[in-house]
Order: C-alpha cells, then structure tokens, then sequence
C-alpha cells in the first residue's frame, strides 16, 4: 500500500502479481489441500444451526402460501 500512496505504481503491480501467485501455491500446496476435505457430520454441525432458523420460518411460510391457494381454488368464484 505505502507504494500505491507514493505513486510507484510499477512496484505496485509487482508486489501485487508476488502475492497472487504466492496465495496460488498455498491453495494448492499439498500439505494443506487435505484441509478442504470435511467429513459430512462436521458440516451439519456447523451449518444446521447457522441454517436452520432461517430456514423454519422461510419453510412455513410457503407450506402456508401454498395452503391458502389451495383453498382459494377450492372456493367456487361469483359470477354476477
């Protein structure tokens, strides 16, 4: 950043193009690619109860739109 402020836009670029290609390799550096790999238990217990309460009320919601327009097709319409 400090070369970005001081206009030195080559040593900007460079600095920049250094740590993609370094945050490439750390992402598929093999002592670290087991790391992305988790059993499926661990991933319930971590997005079921991120997930789940927003999902119940989302849920009712729409067995209740749903509900309510069956009744309405149920009901035979008025014709005047």
């Amino acid at each position: 950043m400090t070369e970005l402020s001081l206009g030195r836009l080559d040593s900007a670029f460079q600095a920049s193009k250094a740590a993609a290609t370094s945050s490439e390799r750390a992402f598929f550096d093999p002592s670290l690619l087991h790391l992305l790999y988790f059993p499926d238990d661990q991933k319930f217990a971590i997005y079921i109860p991120l997930f789940l309460p927003m999902a119940v009320p989302i849920l009712l919601s729409l067995a209740k739109m749903v509900w309510e327009r069956k009744q309405r097709q149920k009901e035979p319409t008025k014709m005047d």
